[in-house]
């Protein structure tokens, strides 16, 4: 979900290395199973809350008592680690060459974004309507072109786009001057009503202080020491805390409880079992885009056929949904590869001309 390249490595390495690409252009950032299992988890939250909300939307759970706490509090930091891990990931290369940046965020950010989202979604309209709540089945292909390029189809990976596209010509700028602006700037407009520019103001604090934390990547790998374990436990009791007490609505204090989260869950990703962080977390962490974009679709099968097994049972609707929501993508994902499809999520144009221009 990040401009992290989900296809380029296999999962083989905890060492971080910066080397040059064939072309020798760019820096390319070897997979690391820690990132990909953060990915991963973060990407489980973002369907379980999903399937959670809607749980609570058709009245199968209390909406006002214990879920929507567990609601609320999923949704603190699971999208701001995405983001944090964007800006680790983003910065370097975007560095040492704008314009390859520039072509491998549209590769893959926009294309999968504009191909699913709009094409996929507007071509197979008549299936896709049945599992989508908007846009509606009369609306036409110039509005939903409005729509998809004001980020209305898919709030997250426009932002993540139109983030990474601004930071580009002003990357070389330390990256805690651009944190400290995107921070007065999310404080100062919280209140304008900006659209779509909303989101963008508000989680950009986080993309530019992963962009912040590059140059200590190889810091953030933790051993099997205790400490950050118990460190991170003791970030998520107090998110925990800062929700109960309601201090979350402070713009401040959710900008602290995100970067914390995040944090947080890179330390206890680690500290899994390598069967479940690098044999579970780690692939759907690879797949995470893919999982991003087509989890509507496999939710809204997953919550029928629970639906007619077990009825409006919480407990199997939260269970089996997200698992299908979850599984399902990650399968499609794993067939485009294999069968030699992997445009279906990330187009590979750039990297075709710079090696018949090498």
């Amino acid at each position: 979900m990040s401009s992290y390249n989900h296809k380029d490595f296999s999962i083989q390495t905890d060492r971080t290395q910066s080397r040059r690409s064939m072309a020798g252009s760019s820096p390319v950032i070897e997979r690391l199973v820690w990132i990909d299992s953060a990915k991963g988890l973060a990407i489980i939250l973002v369907v379980f809350g999903h399937v959670l909300g809607g749980t609570m939307a058709r009245g199968w759970l209390d909406s006002e008592g214990l879920f929507k706490h567990v609601y609320d509090y999923i949704y603190l930091f699971h999208m701001p680690l995405f983001f944090m891990i964007s800006g680790l990931l983003c910065i370097e290369s975007m560095r040492v060459n704008p314009l390859n940046a520039l072509i491998s965020r549209t590769e893959s950010i926009a294309w999968p974004y504009l191909f699913w989202e709009f094409l996929v979604r507007t071509a197979v309209l008549p299936f896709a309507i049945a599992f989508m709540s908007s846009p509606p089945p009369d609306v036409g292909w110039t509005t939903r072109l409005g729509l998809a390029l004001t980020g209305d189809l898919s709030w997250f990976l426009w932002t993540l786009y139109v983030m990474q596209i601004i930071l580009i010509p002003v990357a070389r700028i330390p990256a805690w001057i651009l944190l400290s602006v995107s921070i007065a700037a999310c404080l100062s407009l919280q209140n304008v009503p900006l659209g779509p520019f909303g989101a963008l103001t508000r989680f950009l604090p986080f993309l530019l202080f992963g962009a912040m934390l590059r140059p200590v990547l190889d810091q953030l790998r933790v051993t099997n020491a205790w400490s950050p374990l118990l460190l991170s436990i003791a970030a998520f009791v107090l998110l925990g805390i800062a929700l109960i007490l309601g201090w979350t609505i402070w713009t401040p204090v959710w900008l602290l409880c995100g970067i914390v989260g995040s944090l947080a869950s890179i330390g206890l990703v680690q500290y899994l079992d390598k069967p479940i962080a690098e044999g579970v977390l780690a692939n759907l962490g690879v797949a995470s885009l893919a999982i991003y974009i087509l989890h509507p679709y496999f939710q809204a099968v997953g919550r029928e056929f629970v639906s007619r097994i077990f009825g409006a049972a919480p407990f199997w609707q939260l269970l089996l949904t997200t698992i299908i929501a979850v599984a399902g993508p990650f399968l499609v994902w794993r067939l485009s590869q294999r069968f030699g499809m992997p445009w279906l999520f990330r187009l590979s144009l750039s990297r075709k001309i710079r090696k018949r221009l090498s």
